[in-house]
C-alpha cells in the first residue's frame, strides 16, 4: 500500500521470485558469496517486481513488447515517483514460501544512481494469520514475525541499470545461495 504526505510519498515494490525455477535452471547451486552470486542474466523470467497500480508508470502489464520494456510484474520496472519519495522495497518467495526466504542484499546503480543512500531495516510486527478451521470458524490470531525491507529516497527521474543481489535461505535458516540480475528502473513524475 503506498502512502501519501503533502511533500512525498512512500511507494511499496515487492519482489517476487520462483526459487523452485531458479534452483532447477541452475542445478540446485546458487553462488554462495554476494560478489559471485549466479546471474539470471539481463530478463529473468523467475523475478517479478510489483507495485500498486496509483505508482506503475505503465498500469498492470508488460509494457508495449514482452521482455523489452516491462511496466508491472517483470524483471524491470516503471515506477511514478517525484523527487524525496520514499521507495521500499520487500522480497518474497513464490514457491515454497515455507521452504524458501529471499532477501535483498544490495542494489546499486550502473552509472547514473536514481535513488539516494540504501538502507535496510528489520522490525517485529504483529501479523494476523487464519487458524485451524478457517473459513468455517471465521477465527483469525496473531503472531510477531520479522519484517524486512530496504529503501531508499528518489533523488531524480529517468532510466538507469541497477545491479541486484538477493541472498536465498532455505527453511533452516541456512543459505542456499545469492542470485543477481541487471534491472532497468525507470522513474516518471507522478
Amino acid at each position: 500500500m503506498s502512502h501519501s504526505l503533502d511533500t512525498f510519498k512512500f511507494i511499496d515494490v515487492l519482489i517476487a521470485f520462483d526459487v523452485d525455477e531458479i534452483l532447477k535452471k541452475n542445478n540446485n547451486s546458487l553462488g554462495t558469496e554476494p560478489d559471485k552470486a549466479t546471474s539470471l542474466g539481463n530478463d529473468p523470467d523467475s523475478v517479478y517486481m510489483i507495485t500498486p497500480l496509483a505508482d506503475a508508470a505503465d498500469g498492470y502489464s508488460q509494457g508495449s513488447v514482452q521482455g523489452v520494456y516491462q511496466g508491472e510484474a517483470g524483471s524491470n520496472l516503471l515506477l511514478k515517483a517525484n523527487v524525496d519519495d520514499v521507495i521500499y522495497w520487500r522480497t518474497v518467495s513464490l514457491t515454497y514460501t515455507e521452504s524458501y526466504k529471499c532477501f535483498l542484499y544490495r542494489f546499486k546503480a550502473i552509472t547514473r544512481n536514481l535513488l539516494g543512500e540504501v538502507s535496510y531495516h528489520t522490525e517485529n510486527v504483529n501479523e494476523p494469520y487464519p487458524v485451524q478451521g478457517w473459513p468455517d470458524n471465521n477465527s483469525v490470531k496473531a503472531e510477531q514475525r520479522a519484517d524486512y525491507w530496504a529503501q531508499a529516497t528518489v533523488l531524480a527521474s529517468g532510466q538507469e541499470t541497477y545491479a541486484f543481489v538477493v541472498a536465498v535461505y532455505d527453511r533452516h535458516a541456512q543459505l542456499k545461495g545469492y542470485v543477481t540480475w541487471d534491472a532497468y528502473l525507470t522513474i516518471n513524475n507522478r
